[in-house]
């Protein structure tokens, strides 16, 4: 890691920093479409495809942080060697492209829902005391332009 990613994790103080927002509309699609597949060998895969269509140094940052996470729920020792080499993956890809600005008229509606639904649920008492502006900001936005266009959230059955 050079030192400009050092500063993208660490900040300039070597603590570690939150200056990679998460709450990036495709990463969040990408994120919950990958929750849904059961076998990790193919999750790994989709969201490794996703860094290199994507390959911007604040996806690497979005992409390692849900590898980490990701690994951290699961006992098997074999599921989690998945995972490591994973992140060894993303650490040999060269990281050209600017980070993209949230668009959400770029994902059709059933991607729109999925990822209100999922961080409507999204509990953070585990790390924080409530949850991070960047969670509220991107969820005041999500829910704006889903009511503005007229997409509703799928009632359970």
């Amino acid at each position: 890691m050079n030192a400009a990613e050092k500063l993208l994790f660490f900040g300039p103080n070597g603590k570690k920093s939150n200056v990679v927002n998460k709450f990036q509309i495709r990463w969040q699609v990408i994120r919950c479409q990958a929750r849904k597949i059961k076998d990790v060998d193919l999750k790994i895969e989709f969201v490794k495809n996703f860094i290199l269509e994507y390959p911007s140094k604040e996806n690497y940052a979005r992409v390692k942080n849900w590898l980490v996470m990701s690994a951290m729920g699961y006992k098997d020792q074999e599921k989690k060697m998945l995972f490591s080499e994973g992140k060894r993956f993303i650490e040999t890809i060269t990281y050209s492209m600017e980070d993209e600005v949230n668009d959400f008229s770029l994902f059709d509606d059933d991607e729109i829902r999925l990822v209100y639904k999922d961080l409507s649920k999204r509990k953070y008492s585990f790390q924080f005391d409530k949850a991070p502006s960047t969670h509220v900001v991107f969820m005041e936005e999500l829910k704006n332009y889903m009511s503005e266009n007229l997409i509703k959230v799928a009632r359970k059955k």
